[in-house]
Formats: C-alpha cells, sequence, structure tokens
C-alpha cells in the first residue's frame, strides 16, 4: 500500500497541516476547526478541479484563500511523485511519474445518492464496462433489422453515441406515423394500422398485384377510346355535315352542267381543228413583176412554185387561218377554266356525298344508348384507376408500419431502459455481491442497487432513510467504487451526526480495504478520538482553528508542529 503525504497551508479554514495517510489516518475536531477545508485541499489536487466541482469559480477565487493571508497552496505526493496547487493564480503543477489521482466519488465530493436515475445509470453503465457489446445488441435485435442494417446501426451507436442514436431512431419513427396519417388521412394506431384497409376497398384486391390492374387500367382505357372514336361527333361537326349535305343536290347540278359544257366545247374545237386542217397557208414569196409565188429549190435556185395561187388567195386564206386560231385559242381557255371550276365542284361534290353517307349512318344510331355506353366505360376506367391507387395506398401504409414496428422494437432496445439496462442489470449482480460483502464488514444492514438504479437500504428506498443511514449507505458504495477505481486515496467527512456502529463501520472498511483512506470526524474532545493506533499505519490527528495536530497513542501527547508530521 503506498504511502500518501501532504501539506496544505492558508486554504479556507486551514492555516497549516501536515499528515501521512498509509493505511488509516483519522482527524477529529470540533466544528469549524478546518476538516472540511482540509479534505476539500486534497479532493482538487487529487481530482484535478482547482476551480470547479464543490469549490468555487475562478472570479471568486480569493475566497478560498485563509483570511488575512494573499496564497494558498496544497501538495499532495506519493512515493515517486507529487502534485502542488497555488492559489488564486490557480496553478496545478506535477512530478514524478504516476502522480497521485482519485476520481470525485473517491474523495467524497461526488455523491451517487443526489444523482439523478438517468445519470446513476449512465455513471454506473461506465463504471461497470456494461455498455451492450454490438454481438450483444444484434443478438437481442434479432431479425428485426437485416446484417445490413445492424452493422450500420452499429456503426452509428459508435460515432453518435446511444442517446443520440436512440432518439434519431424515435424521432424517425415518428415521421413514419407522420407519413402513415397522410396515406390514409386517419390518425395512426398499431392495431388499426395492422388491418387498415381504404374505403371502397373489396376482397378480391387482396390477390391482385399491380400489374394485373394496370392492365385492368389499360384495357378500361381502350374500351374509352373506341367509344369516343365511335361516337366523337360533336355539335359543330354535325352542323358542317349538314351543310355539306344540303348543297349535295346543287354541287350535282353545277358538276352535270359543267361536264356538258365540257363536252359543248370539246366538240367545237374539235370541228375548228379539222376546219384548219384542210387550209395550207404556208408563206410564198411573190415576184414583184408578176405576183408569181417563188421559192428555192435544193440547189439554191429562185424556181416558181403552185401557180395556182394568186396574192389575193393567199391573203384570204391566211385571214381565215389567223381566225380560226383565234377562235381556238379561245374555247381552249374556256376549256380550261371549265375543268378547273369541275375539279373544284367534285371536290365539294364528294365531300357532300360523304357528309351525306356519315349522316345516315349517325341517324341510325340511338344518341340515348351512345352517350350511356361511354359514360359506363369511363366509369370502368375511373374505378380500374381507384383500384390501383387504394391498392398501393394499402401497400405502402402497411410497408410504413412494419417499418415503425422495427423501428418500435429498435428503439426500446436503444432506449436507457432497453438493453443497455438489461446488461447492465447483470453487472449489478455482481456489483451487488461486492456491496453485500462491504456491508457485512461494516456489520451495516444490506445496501443494493435495484434494476430501475434506486438504491436500497435493508429493502426499502435510500430516499426513506434517515440522515446516518444515507451517509452509511454513500461511504459502502464509495468504498465499492474504489475497490474498482484503485485511487490514491479515500477521503470520509463525517460531517452528520453518527452513532458509534457506524463509526466503527468505516474504520472497518478502511481497515479492510488496500486503499489510504482518511476519515475527518466531528469529536467534542482528543479524548474521544476512536483508538485507531493499533491498525498498522493509524495515525490520528486533531484539528483546532485551522492547525493540524498529530496525536501518538491513545493518550493525547502530542505537540502542534506547524503543519508538519
Amino acid at each position: 500500500m503506498q504511502e500518501i503525504k501532504s501539506y496544505v497551508v492558508n486554504f479556507r479554514m486551514v492555516k497549516t497541516a501536515s499528515l501521512i495517510i498509509k493505511n488509516i489516518s483519522l482527524i477529529g475536531g470540533l466544528v469549524g476547526a478546518g476538516k472540511t477545508s482540509l479534505l476539500q485541499a486534497m479532493a482538487a489536487v487529487l481530482t484535478g478541479e482547482i476551480v470547479s466541482g464543490n469549490l468555487v469559480t475562478k472570479k471568486t477565487i480569493k475566497k478560498l484563500i485563509h483570511r488575512g493571508e494573499r496564497e494558498a497552496m496544497i501538495e499532495v505526493e506519493n512515493s515517486d511523485s507529487k502534485v502542488t496547487a497555488i492559489y488564486p493564480a490557480c496553478t496545478l503543477s506535477s512530478e514524478g511519474k504516476t502522480p497521485p489521482k482519485a476520481s470525485g466519488i473517491a474523495v467524497g465530493l461526488d455523491n451517487l445518492l443526489k444523482m439523478k436515475t438517468k445519470d446513476r445509470q449512465e455513471y454506473f453503465a461506465e463504471f461497470l464496462k456494461s455498455s451492450p457489446t454490438m454481438d450483444q445488441l444484434s443478438d437481442a435485435i434479432g431479425k428485426i433489422l437485416t446484417s445490413e442494417q445492424k452493422t450500420k446501426l452499429a456503426q452509428n451507436i459508435q460515432g453518435l453515441g446511444w442517446d443520440a442514436v436512440h432518439l434519431n431512431m424515435r424521432d424517425s419513427g415518428a415521421r413514419k406515423k407522420g407519413g402513415w396519417e397522410n396515406i390514409t388521412g386517419e390518425n395512426y394506431g398499431s392495431k388499426k394500422a395492422e388491418n387498415w384497409m381504404p374505403e371502397g376497398w373489396t376482397a378480391d384486391l387482396m390477390k391482385a398485384t399491380v400489374e394485373s390492374l394496370e392492365k385492368e387500367i389499360q384495357a378500361a382505357n381502350e374500351w374509352v377510346e373506341a367509344a369516343i372514336k365511335d361516337q366523337a361527333i360533336s355539335q359543330s361537326e354535325m352542323e358542317r355535315l349538314t351543310i355539306l349535305a344540303d348543297d349535295e343536290d346543287n354541287l350535282a347540278e353545277i358538276r352535270h352542267k359543267l361536264s356538258d359544257r365540257s363536252t359543248e366545247l370539246g366538240g367545237d374545237l374539235n370541228r375548228l381543228e379539222l376546219k384548219s386542217g384542210g387550209i395550207n397557208v404556208s408563206k410564198p414569196y411573190f415576184c414583184p413583176n408578176c405576183d408569181i409565188p417563188l421559192g428555192i429549190n435544193k440547189s439554191g435556185d429562185i424556181v416558181a412554185v403552185n401557180k395556182n395561187i394568186t396574192k389575193l388567195e393567199y391573203e384570204k386564206q391566211l385571214k381565215e387561218q389567223t381566225k380560226l386560231e383565234k377562235d381556238k385559242l379561245k374555247i381552249q381557255k374556256q376549256l380550261t377554266d371549265i375543268r378547273k371550276k369541275y375539279d373544284a365542284n367534285e371536290t365539294k361534290f364528294q365531300a357532300a356525298q360523304r357528309a351525306v353517307k356519315m349522316l345516315n349512318k349517325i341517324t341510325s344510331q340511338s344518341p340515348e344508348s351512345e352517350t350511356a355506353d361511354i359514360d359506363d366505360v369511363k366509369n370502368r376506367l375511373v374505378i380500374a384507376q381507384h383500384r390501383l391507387k387504394m391498392f398501393n395506398q394499402k401497400s405502402e401504409a402497411y410497408e410504413i408500419h412494419k417499418s415503425i414496428l422495427k423501428l418500435a422494437s429498435v428503439v426500446k432496445f436503444l432506449a436507457p431502459d432497453g438493453l443497455r439496462l438489461t446488461v447492465l442489470n447483470t453487472a449489478l449482480d455482481e456489483a451487488n455481491n461486492k456491496i453485500r460483502e462491504l456491508c457485512v464488514i461494516a456489520d451495516y444492514p444490506i445496501i443494493s442497487i435495484d434494476p430501475d438504479m434506486d438504491i436500497l437500504y435493508d429493502g426499502s428506498s435510500h430516499l426513506e432513510a434517515s440522515t446516518g443511514e444515507q451517509f452509511r449507505i454513500k461511504t459502502v458504495l464509495q468504498f465499492f467504487i474504489s475497490q474498482i477505481e484503485e485511487p490514491a486515496l479515500i477521503m470520509v467527512d463525517v460531517n452528520v451526526p453518527l452513532d458509534s456502529e457506524s463509526n466503527n463501520g468505516i474504520i472497518n472498511l478502511a481497515h479492510y480495504i488496500n486503499i489510504p483512506v482518511l476519515i475527518a470526524m466531528t469529536i467534542k474532545n482528543r479524548e474521544s478520538l476512536p483508538p485507531i493506533h493499533s491498525i498498522d499505519g493509524g495515525r490520528v490527528y486533531w484539528m483546532d482553528d485551522g492547525n493540524l495536530e498529530k496525536i501518538n497513542g491513545q493518550a493525547v501527547n502530542g505537540q502542534a508542529v506547524n503543519g508538519q508530521e
């Protein structure tokens, strides 16, 4: 067991104190003598919290210095190291390889009884190293998640922590419930969601598929298109067809007249062609002296040709030929115009004939039956579309419901009172066995931690315990935690009235544990100090007006030594 030495000057109520703790050291004194100030000084150095915890802030640090003094110093050392704190500079320095350290629980600054249940659970989970392993989480979740989902969940826990992932998953579940409600238009409930069906749902939809319902819609669409194609004649179209059909007779008459006129003009043109074919009007050259027509033979000589025609006769034939050509051109122009008119009229005439046929077909059908047929096929399309919508609604809602159930199960495992508490309770069983051993050594009623993180004293909640009983609980838990932490020093400040059994229990615990223990007790006089000199390494000190004095033996023989052992 290491020996701890400490030297404190001008800290709060302490003027000067020097002490050694090897096994058990006991400090006695009246209220206000400086015992608690001495333990707080050593606690600040051992925990490293020189301006926090149960002390004061840096702004009010001068309150930690003994009245009338300018500086305070605290030293705590073991066999090879030393830690020193200086106020008001608030400096903490250490020398050596293994500076003495202790937790807030070990030195009495922190009290498990004052923690909230959630904080107490988190403390024990970390202290007992009882956070579930990823294998434990995987086994607990089972088949709720796939292997990939479990791996991702484990990674999130390692990166964000259990509480953050638990909150995220819980929020995700709430969002999914909102999604279910948006789809269904109803408030979510697990029983309702298990068998929810949209209004209008029919039993045959249970065996349907998206593909089969899409085929229904396609077939209904084709029926609608066919019906519309058969009936799609609007009122304006009827009026247009009627106008065209009404003009059929007039167009037929025009057609007949144009055809007759074309035939007539064609005959005239043929007669003119025959007539003009009998007239030879080749233009000769006439002799200027005798008016005999002349020509040029193959030899290039000028010779007399067609001596039977005179110049006068030639001019007469030319005039007649010119008139025939003009008449033919006139008739040809008339024929061209007639043909254009005929073609245009023929287009209108054929359109009128088609209009007549269409109107005959339409008027032969029942308008009421056509309207009824279209309304029927359109209604079939609406029903087919609604069936697919209902099917998708139910499928999507049910998938969300299954996802909500999965999330709820995972959230339950992730919750502070879920898998973590289950694993912690297993660790607590072993912890309670060790706590029980300490209670037996101290001769106290059994103290234990129940699954709900309540600390029990003799089977009842610590909240029902008296002040003295609560101090017993705090001390036993302090020694239990120190057994595992192995701090450099345990400090117990007995700042409440205790009976002799309680005091003896503390001394028994201190004698049992293999860690130096410093105990401060409020005692009326030196003669009432517990006789611990018989314990190996046991030391007794008396504190009065800020000065610490070592008591040698059971009798009071020591002298104040100005803070030195």
